[in-house]
C-alpha cells in the first residue's frame, strides 16, 4: 500500500490499465472459444469422425438392400434386413397414421403390396438420397433419407409417384446391422387408396 501511496496512478493511467486488462481477458476468451469442443452434441456436429467406417458401410448396404428388395418385389431379401421386432409407421397427409408391428406382419403386408402392383402391371424404382446419420454408437444407429418413388405401368407412363422422408432405426446383432424401425412421412396425399399402398394385416392394425 505504501508503494501505491508513493506513486499514485493518474486518472489516465488507471483508464489505460483497465483497458489493458479488458483486452487481455477478451483475448483469452477468444483463444478459449477457438479450441474444438471435445464433446460436441452428436445431433448437431454432423461432421464427426467418431465412428467405424465398416459399420457405416454396412448400414448403408442394409438400406440399399431394402431399396433393391422393394424395386424387385423380393420379400425374402427385404425381411432378411429386419429384426424380428421390426415396426413401421406411415404418415400420409389426409390420412390417419398407419402402423404395422413385427417382421412377420410386415412381410405379409409387403407380399400383398407386391401382389397389388403385379395385378395392375406396376413396376417401381426408389431413388434415395445419401444417408444422414442422426445418431450412431457401437450397436445402434438412427438415419434419415429422402426418397422419390417412380412408377411405370405396363412399361409405359414412367413418372414420379410420391416423395417422402424416411427415418430408420438400426441395431447391430451378431455383427450384422439390421433395421428395427421405420417412420415414413409422405410429402403429399396419394392418388390411390392408402390400403393399396399399405395393405396392413388385420391383426396388426
Amino acid at each position: 500500500m505504501k508503494n501505491f501511496q508513493r506513486f499514485p496512478l493518474k486518472p489516465q493511467g488507471a483508464l489505460l490499465l483497465a483497458f489493458g486488462l479488458l483486452l487481455q481477458g477478451t483475448s483469452a476468451m477468444a483463444q478459449q472459444s477457438s479450441q474444438p469442443n471435445p464433446n460436441p452434441p452428436p445431433s448437431r456436429q454432423a461432421g464427426s469422425v467418431n465412428f467405424d467406417v465398416a459399420d457405416r458401410l454396412a448400414i448403408t448396404n442394409t438400406i440399399f438392400a431394402m431399396t433393391s428388395a422393394l424395386d424387385e418385389k423380393d420379400v425374402a431379401l427385404l425381411l432378411a434386413q429386419l429384426t424380428p421386432d421390426f415396426s413401421a409407421e406411415y404418415i400420409v397427409p389426409g390420412e390417419g397414421p398407419l402402423s404395422v408391428k413385427g417382421r412377420e406382419n410386415f412381410g405379409k403386408m409387403m407380399a400383398k403390396r407386391f401382389e397389388n402392383q403385379v395385378a395392375i402391371g406396376m413396376n417401381r424404382r426408389h431413388v434415395i438420397t445419401p444417408l444422414f446419420f442422426i445418431e450412431q454408437n457401437a450397436d445402434t444407429a438412427r438415419i434419415l433419407l429422402h426418397v422419390i418413388t417412380c412408377t411405370a405401368t405396363n412399361q409405359s407412363d414412367w413418372r414420379p409417384f410420391s416423395s417422402a422422408k424416411v427415418e430408420f432405426r438400426l441395431r447391430k446383432e451378431k455383427g450384422t446391422w439390421l433395421a428395427c424401425g421405420q417412420l415414413e412421412t409422405l410429402d403429399c396425399p396419394l392418388d390411390l387408396p392408402i390400403s393399396k399402398l399399405v395393405p396392413i394385416p388385420q391383426a396388426s392394425q
